[in-house]
């Protein structure tokens, strides 16, 4: 599609037979796209979501954890700020 161009609204029939090419049939998305005249991120888009609502993603348990372990860094990063700048700021008015 050109970009400023109009989107074409695809089916729903159209997007569940594509995901089912994929997902039950074994086709690869590229072989799916071309045969059916998708583009490739868009149905990369409809099976990644299809695999999330039906627990079809394996995720790796330590992928899972260092995810977890950098949202929590984050945080103390963010609350080690807001202590700093709270210890600087009654550092000055007890002068």
């Amino acid at each position: 599609m050109p970009r400023g161009g109009k989107r074409t609204k695809i089916p729903e029939t159209t997007k569940k037979t594509a995901v089912e090419l994929v997902v039950n049939a074994g086709k690869s998305i590229s072989e799916v796209s071309k045969e059916l005249g998708l583009n490739y991120k868009t149905l990369c888009n409809w099976v990644r979501q299809y695999k999330e609502e039906n627990n079809l993603i394996k995720k790796d348990p330590a992928e899972e954890k260092i995810k977890q372990l950098k949202k929590q860094l984050a945080q103390l990063q963010l609350e080690n700020e807001i202590l700093k700048k709270a210890m600087a700021f009654f550092a000055k008015e007890t002068l």
